[in-house]
């Protein structure tokens, strides 16, 4: 039977046997006679001793390891991980005062798009007023210009006095006289008329009525660049290519039908619109009246 004392004795070489390191070979190693004898070769040889190399804690994707010497083999050694993590958050309700500010910011964002569609509609209103603005104005600009057109016609027509110094010049259906004149380009319209062309022959007809091709047709008048402003007028002169020749005279001057003669031409002008019009006239002379007067046709005679 046991005395206490030996289960003392027998617990206490139990705790040694446990806390006694094992060796990591099969054969046990004697540092110190191994470390005397290297002492002793260096003592001899006159060289310093060497320090014994010190343990290293390395980490590798195990775990930390311990190293002893080169010569003894790495035991890995499994040390439990303890992990610690942050618990979830827990939302926190809102109170009457968050609630209050997200309701206000709510109100103002809904306000202010309502602003942005009030704003877009009235620009789009302004827009389209603007445009239906633009266009009667147009409209009425238009009508003002077609209402309010320019309006050339030619008129008082006469014989210019021709003088000279020192001789007698023939004048008006005289022998020898170029039947040279003068007439009035006139506007009487209600807006600015731009003349383009001028165009005026003296005509000599035989016949009883006029011709149905105007003599003129195919010629080129002068080219003018002048503005008239409504109510004015600018005169233009008129003249024959060869002088009367003594029948000429003679039957014009008896008021005879078989001879007639007659003032014409066009005047070409543009309105502000851009249309291109053109005024015709004709005047035959009356030498009885000793006056031009406008001819019945409207293919000579009319003002467009």
């Amino acid at each position: 039977m046991d005395t206490p004392m030996n289960l003392l004795c027998t617990l206490a070489v139990l705790l040694a046997v446990t806390q006694a390191p094992v060796p990591t070979s099969g054969k046990a190693t004697n540092h110190g006679v191994r470390d005397g004898h290297t002492q002793n070769q260096n003592a001899n040889t006159g060289e310093k001793p060497s320090v014994p190399a010190l343990a290293s804690i390395t980490k590798d994707k195990n775990g930390p390891s311990l190293e002893t010497h080169s010569d003894q083999h790495s035991t890995d050694l499994n040390q439990p991980t303890i992990n610690i993590t942050n618990p979830a958050p827990v939302p926190i309700p809102w109170g009457w005062r968050e609630w209050t500010v997200w309701g206000g910011n709510l109100a103002v964002a809904i306000v202010g798009l309502g602003g942005i569609g009030v704003a877009i509609a009235t620009l789009l209103k302004l827009e389209r007023q603007t445009k239906a603005t633009e266009d009667q104005l147009r409209i009425a600009e238009k009508t003002i210009v077609f209402t309010q057109r320019p309006r050339i016609s030619a008129r008082n027509f006469y014989f210019s006095k021709m003088t000279a110094i020192g001789r007698q010049v023939p004048n008006g259906i005289s022998e020898g006289s170029e039947a040279a004149g003068q007439f009035y380009i006139g506007n009487s319209g209600g807006t600015d008329a731009k003349i383009r062309e001028v165009l005026c022959i003296v005509h000599l007809e035989g016949g009883d009525n006029l011709a149905g091709e105007r003599p003129y047709e195919g010629m080129i008048g002068s080219a003018e660049d002048t503005v008239l402003h409504p109510g004015s007028s600018i005169p233009y002169f008129f003249r024959m290519e060869n002088p009367l020749t003594h029948d000429e005279a003679y039957r014009l001057a008896m008021s005879m039908e078989t001879l007639k003669m007659h003032v014409m031409g066009k005047v070409v002008y543009v309105d502000e619109l851009g249309i291109v019009r053109t005024t015709h006239f004709c005047r035959r002379y009356i030498p009885a009246r000793r006056r031009f007067e406008p001819v019945d046709n409207p293919d000579y005679e009319n003002a467009d």
